[in-house]
C-alpha cells in the first residue's frame, strides 16, 4: 500500500499543473466578439480565440499581447487584464481616388512622351557604381569587413568604439 501511495504521489509531483484562466476580446465600439485574434502571453504559448471571442491565457504572465489585422495591437500587462479585453478597431482610409478610361489614360501618357522623353537605360545603368550594387546585395568590400572586425574587437575589450566616417 505505501509503495503504490508513493508511486502515485511521485507521478503527481511530476506533472506541472498550470491554472488557466478565459478572457473575451470585444470589439470597443459595437461589443462584438473579436474572432481569430492572436493573444500571447509572454510566458507561453499563444492562442486565438474563438468565434464568441473567447480564448485560454495561464495564470500567471507579465504581458499579454492582443494582435487582430483589423484592430489596434494591444499590449498589457498582468494587472490590467480583466475578464474582458476591448480592443479599438483600425481606420482604413483612402486617398481620393479618380476614375479614368483606359483611352484618357493612354492620351495622357502619349502627350508627357511628348513633353519628356524617356532616358537612355543604358546611360542610368553606367551611373551606378559597381560597389553601391554589390551593397544591394549584401556584399561588403575588405575594408568594411576589417572595420566591423575591428570595432567588435574593441566593443570585446571594452574600449570605445569609434565611429565610422563617410
Amino acid at each position: 500500500m505505501r509503495r503504490a501511495f508513493f508511486l502515485c504521489f511521485a507521478i503527481f509531483a511530476c506533472l506541472s499543473v498550470t491554472a488557466q484562466r478565459r478572457i473575451r476580446v470585444l470589439d470597443v465600439e459595437t461589443h462584438e466578439p473579436v474572432g481569430n485574434a492572436s493573444v500571447e502571453p509572454n510566458k507561453g504559448a499563444f492562442t486565438m480565440t474563438d468565434s464568441l471571442g473567447y480564448a485560454t491565457i495561464p495564470e500567471v504572465f507579465d504581458s499579454l499581447f492582443i494582435r487582430h489585422l483589423k484592430y489596434e495591437h494591444e499590449r498589457l500587462l498582468a494587472h490590467e487584464v480583466k475578464d474582458t479585453v476591448y480592443l479599438f478597431a483600425t481606420e482604413n482610409m483612402l486617398d481620393e481616388v479618380t476614375v479614368v478610361s483606359p483611352q484618357t489614360m493612354l492620351n495622357s501618357m502619349k502627350e508627357q512622351l511628348k513633353t519628356k522623353p524617356l532616358p537612355d537605360p543604358g546611360k542610368a545603368a553606367m551611373s551606378v557604381p559597381l560597389s553601391k550594387i554589390l551593397k544591394w546585395f549584401g556584399f561588403k568590400s575588405k575594408r568594411e569587413k576589417k572595420k566591423e572586425r575591428v570595432k567588435r574587437i574593441l566593443e570585446g575589450l571594452g574600449g570605445p568604439a569609434e565611429e565610422e566616417e563617410e
